[in-house]
């Protein structure tokens, strides 16, 4: 180990690691995020799918690009009924009458 240091010194000035060839990428360019990021600013509501076709990349390097580039992560709206004060007060008007309802010794596991 101490050998290739050693030689690695000698061949670059330098014992830091070079960075290995690998494969070049070709679809996470910054010219490609910055299109992707456009494009998501300017119809975010688009799905994943139809902006990789509008931007004729796939899609899994679109999703790709907005996990790892733009730190986007993916989400689906959910509708939900919102809960009012007379709501509270029924759960725990219901809570206490199950409460009563178990016996002393029983174990009650819940996860509210």
């Amino acid at each position: 180990m101490i050998l290739l240091w050693i030689s690695t010194l000698q061949a670059t000035g330098s014992t830091l690691k070079r960075k290995s060839p690998g494969r070049p990428r070709t679809v996470r360019t910054p010219e490609n995020v910055k299109a992707v990021r456009a494009s998501i600013q300017q119809l975010p509501k688009r799905s994943a799918r139809k902006h990789a076709m509008a931007l004729g990349i796939s899609s899994r390097s679109l999703r790709r690009i907005l996990h790892a580039n733009l730190n986007l992560r993916p989400y689906k709206m959910m509708l939900a009924q919102e809960l009012s004060e007379r709501d509270h007060a029924n759960r725990r008007a219901i809570s206490a009458e199950i409460l009563e309802q178990i016996p002393a010794a029983a174990v009650l596991l819940s996860s509210d």
